[in-house]
């Protein structure tokens, strides 16, 4: 039990959580999320995509002017 609460933690410092709105003109952006990150909650309001997801560090710089 030990040993994987200290796995859990090592990979949650892999991932960062962040709340994103990208205008549906960038969906290369989600779908680059989509495949190296999680998506835990997606909606769709007027052109934007507003998501919740966990993404890799390499990819703060990319969503850094969407987020919310």
């Amino acid at each position: 039990e030990e040993l994987q609460e200290k796995m859990m933690q090592e990979v949650s410092h892999l991932h960062k959580k962040v709340r994103l709105r990208i205008p549906q003109s960038h969906y290369e952006l989600v779908s680059e999320i989509r495949g190296a990150g999680n998506i835990l909650s997606c909606e769709y309001e007027e052109n934007d995509i507003l998501l919740e997801a966990e993404i890799p560090h390499h990819l703060e710089r990319k969503v850094f002017h969407f987020l919310s």
